[in-house]
């Protein structure tokens, strides 16, 4: 999402630039919801849904840091936004199966991790 364009307002150019890239690919939008107030979260989560991607995802993983209960947050406020029949994905610190648990519950049903291994070892354990 282009954070600039949000932040300034501008909503009808960032859903349209959602939907141009929609109308090529079944597109997966990036909100960095690190950036981003309750408020802008739940606004961003809409546009997305609105324009024909099949995906809201939280961040790159990158910076800012969002730390694991944050996170939990930002997925309950984009879940209560985009409904049941919409996808979730989650990335950026996810490290554990705990983490894991706690990032499906609030309603990601797409986990981005690098520590795949070691949430399938939790979970044997």
């Amino acid at each position: 999402m282009d954070i600039g364009s949000f932040k300034a307002g501008n909503y009808d150019e960032v859903l349209k630039d959602f939907r141009e890239v929609a109308k090529v690919l079944p597109t997966k939008v990036i909100i960095e919801t690190g950036f981003l107030t309750e408020e802008e979260i739940k606004k961003a989560s809409e546009l997305v849904k609105e324009s024909g991607a099949f995906c809201v995802k939280t961040s790159t993983g990158a910076d800012p840091k969002v730390d694991i209960p944050t996170k939990v947050l930002h997925l309950k406020l984009i879940r209560e936004t985009v409904g049941l029949d919409f996808s979730i994905k989650a990335a950026g610190g996810i490290k554990t199966l705990e983490d894991a648990q706690k990032i499906i519950r609030a309603g990601a049903n797409i986990i981005g991790t690098s520590n795949g291994m070691e949430i399938m070892e939790g979970e044997s354990s």
